[in-house]
């Protein structure tokens, strides 16, 4: 029987969802970003199990599946958690309430994973780049041969790039343009190999549905806006952020709408035993009953688990389109959904639902990716749930305990300071209510329509709500895949240099982080 779920590799992947959690909480304060370590953890688990003896790539699978969770949880909470101290809001919430909170979050992710997984990744057979990358990594470091070699060497380069260019700042962050900026033109391009391995692997149409987002954004709305219309540039800015998110949370409805429709979704079910899934509903009325009492109705509680498993689609078809997960914009379109029928006093609640939701879609979104791997390299998905649970639940705890040191050691955190965390500062300046109501809601009916007809709205709303600037060196991925296309060359190789690339940048933003939190 083949090395699936050993206790060798699921406690290999709790130790690394510690360090990984750890240092990505910190990233995503400091740097405003989350490096995906799916590719990372992948090679990292190869390295540490082979040290042990035999190994096989599943084996290898699992712990690297476990490994990753570790950072989105992490996410979760890094971009929601402090806008709670920057409102002033810090002795409302307890370590505890937010600790459940996680662990909550943790498991819920984990079994929605569980009930969407069939659908997205076998029938609506979603792209799922990281993932796509992360197989291609361990196949290529157990096989070797030219596709490995490729993978290393565009590995290295990313992540000495990457460290040159985020250590020491002697390459930019970003290109841009002044003189077009001037005329409100908000046209750059970003110098990350990460951006251009994901266009390459989610191939020209999404790619250029992505990028004519962007031109939809930023070269015409936002310039008529201000040019013509006179309107403020912030105000423009704002109008195209909920122009996209409308458009993201209208396409994602219709997707889920549609399969539904075809009937698709009497096939998705949670793949575990009866007996762990009774265990997980008891678990879950426990943990989400406990950290509320007194300050949540349960009516509304059953609300926003239901809210949940919507955004954990969602999440989970823009990932697989993308393998983008907007995790504050989920959290903060709950949040707002949730005023509607309750209005508490007290406004921490609602940092702790948009914590609760952020994780949910990170996890969705990461163990998608991770068992986008295992379906093509064969893992049983069970095996890879039960280890994305335990690397969710120890990487959250660390998660937890990181982001809680770090505000008690240094102090305030939002613009300004040490720890600008813009995501937290975003939900913070969002939560009292959409900027453009008008804006969002006609992107919701857009992005609705448009994926009716199969038009891919979610992935333009993504274009549309991201800068520019990440757009054209995904667009540039995209045509370099159907450039090797058309040629008729090895269309493997250029996905393991992809590959390389998203490790390479991953590794190296984890490293930095890892260093500054423990060492510098």
């Amino acid at each position: 029987m083949r090395k699936e779920l050993t206790i060798r590799a699921v406690i290999v992947g709790a130790i690394g969802s510690i360090v990984v959690g750890l240092s990505s909480t910190y990233i995503a304060l400091k740097m405003g970003a989350l490096p995906w370590p799916t590719v990372f953890v992948a090679l990292t688990s190869f390295a540490v199990l082979k040290l042990m003896g035999d190994v096989s790539i599943n084996e290898v699978n699992v712990a690297h599946t476990a490994m990753s969770a570790g950072g989105l949880v992490a996410g979760g909470l890094a971009f929601t958690i402090p806008g709670i101290w920057m409102s002033g809001l810090g002795e409302s919430v307890s370590t505890y309430q937010v600790m459940w909170i996680t662990i909550s979050g943790a498991i819920f992710g984990v079994v929605f994973t569980g009930m969407i997984r069939r659908y997205l990744i076998e029938e609506a057979r979603l792209r799922f780049p990281l993932g796509i990358a992360a197989a291609e990594t361990l196949i290529s470091s157990f096989r070797g041969g030219s596709r490995g070699k490729s993978l290393f060497w565009s590995f290295v380069f990313a992540a000495i790039f990457a460290a040159i260019r985020d250590w020491s700042g002697k390459i930019p962050s970003v290109i841009s343009w002044k003189s077009l900026q001037k005329r409100n033109l908000f046209v750059g391009m970003a110098l990350y190999p990460m951006a251009l391995g994901i266009g390459y692997i989610i191939g020209p149409l999404y790619t250029l549905a992505w990028f004519g987002g962007s031109i939809l954004s930023y070269v015409l709305i936002v310039p008529i806006l201000t040019n013509v219309m006179g309107q403020p540039v912030h105000w423009a800015l704002d109008f195209v952020k909920m122009l996209g998110i409308g458009m993201i949370i209208g396409g994602g409805i219709a997707v889920l709408l549609v399969a539904f429709g075809k009937g698709k979704t009497k096939k998705v079910q949670i793949d575990w035993p009866w007996q762990c899934k009774f265990a997980l509903i008891l678990a879950i009325i426990g943990l989400m009953i406990v950290p509320i009492t007194g300050v949540m109705p349960i009516t509304v509680s059953l609300v926003l688990i239901v809210l949940a498993l919507v955004i954990a689609f969602v999440a989970g078809s823009v990932d697989g389109m993308t393998g983008i997960v907007p995790m504050e914009v989920l959290a903060i379109l709950v949040v707002l959904a949730l005023k509607l029928i309750w209005h508490p006093q007290a406004i921490a609640v609602f940092f702790l639902v948009a914590a609760f939701v952020a994780i949910v879609a990170g996890l969705a979104g990461d163990a998608l990716q991770d068992m986008k791997a295992g379906y093509i390299l064969g893992t049983r998905p069970e095996n890879q749930l039960v280890a994305e649970f335990v690397g969710a639940i120890f990487g959250g705890i660390a998660a937890v305990i990181g982001i809680f040191i770090l505000h008690r050691v240094y102090g305030q955190m939002g613009p300004g300071t040490g720890f600008p965390a813009p995501q937290a500062f975003a939900v913070k300046s969002m939560i009292l209510g959409l900027k453009n109501p008008m804006a969002f809601w006609a992107g919701l009916g857009l992005g609705f329509l448009l994926q009716l007809i199969s038009i891919p709205a979610i992935v333009i709303g993504v274009g549309v709500y991201l800068p520019m600037v990440l757009s054209i060196p995904v667009a540039i991925g995209g045509l370099t895949r159907w450039f090797v296309e058309k040629k008729k060359w090895d269309v493997g190789t250029g996905t393991a240099i992809a590959a390389g690339f998203l490790g390479g940048e991953g590794l190296s933003g984890i490293a930095i982080g890892f260093f500054k939190l423990f060492i510098g």
